[in-house]
C-alpha cells in the first residue's frame, strides 16, 4: 500500500505520456496518408525526342499523346480503349525495367511508342482536332490506371498495324517464347489498306542494298520460314540474311512476303505491315466494330492475361 503511494503518480504520469505520444504519432501517420499521392497520381514518365531533348510528363498525359500517335483517331471507341491499356502498360514495363534510353524511360518515336504534342496533333487533325482530341481523351480516361498483366506483373505488350490472318507468335519471330504472345487468328485482311502491297527491285538495286552481287541476289531464295509462312532465312549466294534484315534493308512493310523474279529484278509480294506479334491494331478496329468490348479485344490477343488496377 505504501509502495502504490509512493509510486503510483509517477507510474499514471507514464501512462499519460505514453497515452499521448501514441495518439499524436497516430495523428501525424494518417495526416501524412491523407495527403500522400497514390501511384498513379505520382507516376511521371520521362521521353526523349528525336532531337535529343527531354522532358518529364503524367503518365496519363503520356498516355493521349501515344494513342494520337500510334492508332487513327477514326478507330472505333473499344479499340481505342483496347490500344490506351496497351500503352499504358508498355510505358509502365518500361520503367520498371529500368528505361529504354540511358536518360529516359522511352523515346517519342516507332523504337519505343510514337508521342505527340498537342501541336503536332492540330496539325495532323486540322479542323477535326477538337473532336478527335475529345474521342482519344475519353479512352484513356474511361481505362485509367488499367493494365494488362501476366501472373501478376506487367506484359510487354507489343502491337503492330496489321498482321494479314494470323499473329505471329513472339518466339517465332524473335526466337524467345513469350506465353502470352502466342499466334491467333485474325480478321484485319477486310479492311486494312496495308493488308497487301508489292515492292520492285532491279537486280542492280538488290546487290547494292544487300551487299551481294547481281548473281548471288537473282539466285536468292526463301529456305526458312515461321509456322505461319513468315519469311526467317533466306539464301543470297554463299550468305544466309534473315527475314527482319532482309526486310529492313528493302524497306518492306514485313517479313511476310514472296519473291517474284522477272526479267530484270524481283517483285517482292507482302502481306501485312509491321512484325505481327501482339495486337493487331486494324484486327481489333474490326473486332470492335463486331461488337467486342475492349477487354475482349485484350484476352483475345494477349494469351492467358488479367486486366487489372495500376494501384494494385
Amino acid at each position: 500500500m505504501q509502495y502504490v503511494k509512493r509510486y503510483g503518480g509517477f507510474l499514471l504520469m507514464a501512462l499519460f505520456l505514453f497515452t499521448f505520444t501514441n495518439l499524436l504519432l497516430r495523428g501525424i501517420a494518417s495526416n501524412a496518408n491523407d495527403h500522400k499521392p497514390s501511384k498513379m497520381e505520382d507516376m511521371m514518365i520521362k521521353i526523349e525526342d528525336a532531337s535529343g531533348k527531354i522532358q518529364e510528363i503524367p503518365l496519363e498525359s503520356y498516355c493521349v499523346g501515344v494513342l494520337s500517335g500510334e492508332m487513327p483517331a477514326s478507330f472505333e471507341p473499344e479499340a481505342l480503349r483496347a490500344q490506351a491499356m496497351a500503352i499504358r502498360t508498355y510505358a509502365l514495363h518500361a520503367k520498371e525495367s529500368g528505361g529504354r534510353h540511358e536518360q529516359a524511360d522511352l523515346c517519342t518515336t516507332t523504337h519505343c511508342q510514337v508521342w505527340q504534342s498537342e501541336a503536332q496533333m492540330q496539325q495532323k487533325w486540322g479542323s477535326h482536332y477538337a473532336a478527335y482530341h475529345q474521342k482519344i481523351e475519353e479512352a484513356v480516361n474511361s481505362t485509367k490506371g488499367l493494365i494488362i498483366t501476366y501472373q501478376g506483373q506487367a506484359i510487354s505488350p507489343v502491337y503492330h498495324s496489321t498482321c494479314g490472318s494470323k499473329t505471329e507468335a513472339a518466339g517465332d519471330y524473335w526466337s524467345k517464347d513469350v506465353p502470352y504472345l502466342q499466334s491467333v487468328p485474325c480478321n484485319c485482311a477486310k479492311i486494312s489498306p496495308k493488308a497487301k502491297s508489292e515492292l520492285a527491285y532491279s537486280y542492280a538495286e538488290l546487290a547494292e542494298l544487300l551487299g551481294q552481287s547481281e548473281k548471288a541476289v537473282a539466285a536468292m531464295k526463301v529456305v526458312q520460314t515461321s509456322p505461319n509462312g513468315r519469311v526467317q532465312e533466306l539464301q543470297c549466294g554463299d550468305v544466309q540474311l534473315s527475314g527482319q534484315k532482309v526486310r529492313e534493308l528493302l524497306h518492306l512493310n514485313s517479313t511476310d512476303f514472296a519473291l517474284h523474279p522477272t526479267e530484270n529484278g524481283i517483285l517482292f509480294a507482302v502481306s501485312g505491315y509491321g512484325h505481327g506479334v501482339g495486337l493487331c491494331q486494324y484486327g481489333a478496329n474490326e473486332y470492335a466494330k463486331e461488337g467486342l468490348s475492349a477487354e475482349e479485344i485484350i484476352y483475345h490477343y494477349y494469351t492467358g492475361v488479367q486486366i487489372e488496377s495500376i494501384s494494385s
